[in-house]
């Protein structure tokens, strides 16, 4: 990917989940980014995994059952919501723990993908095209970071600076 370094300021960290990339959610300290992927070992299956971004490794990983819930708890960012439970991030033990009513938005922040999934946008003007491979519709932006799960099993982060880039 290539942009003028002058205008814009972003670092880029590419995480591997071993797998299509099916689902992502933040956690609302945006420390934990979970990615729900589909596994090939001895059976196809879905997998979630949980990548603390502050010590740069993963932190849990747990094989999923439907793959229909992946979010952490808004009030309590270390608790996790998936099919296979409720995992409390802080030991990776399972927990009983009632599910949250609200689902978080896809976009919190300035930063976003536009309505084609070939731009992230700052404040809805285009920023940084996207080559094909890392065009999604799971994507997630929390404040000056966005998210993109990519076909390949990849999950690209870029974090932007908060006072927003210097566009001509």
């Amino acid at each position: 990917m290539i942009w003028d370094t002058r205008l814009l300021t972003a670092h880029i960290e590419e995480i591997s989940v071993e797998g299509e990339v099916l689902d992502i959610a933040w956690s609302s300290d945006g420390l934990l980014i979970a990615a729900r992927s589909l596994y090939h070992g001895e059976r196809i299956k879905t997998r979630v995994r949980v990548w603390n971004t502050a010590a740069k490794s993963w932190i849990l990983e747990v094989d999923d059952t439907d793959g229909k819930d992946l979010l952490f708890d808004a009030a309590n960012s270390h608790c996790l919501y998936t099919s296979a439970g409720t995992f409390d991030m802080r030991s990776g033990d399972r927990v009983e723990s009632a599910h949250p009513v609200e689902v978080p938005s896809q976009s919190e922040g300035d930063y976003s993908l536009n309505d084609d999934l070939s731009w992230i946008t700052y404040q809805g003007k285009n920023l940084i095209f996207l080559p094909l491979e890392y065009r999604s519709h799971i994507w997630l932006s929390s404040g000056a970071t966005v998210a993109i799960g990519c076909p390949s099993g990849q999950v690209m982060i870029l974090s932007f600076s908060k006072d927003g880039p210097e566009l001509p």
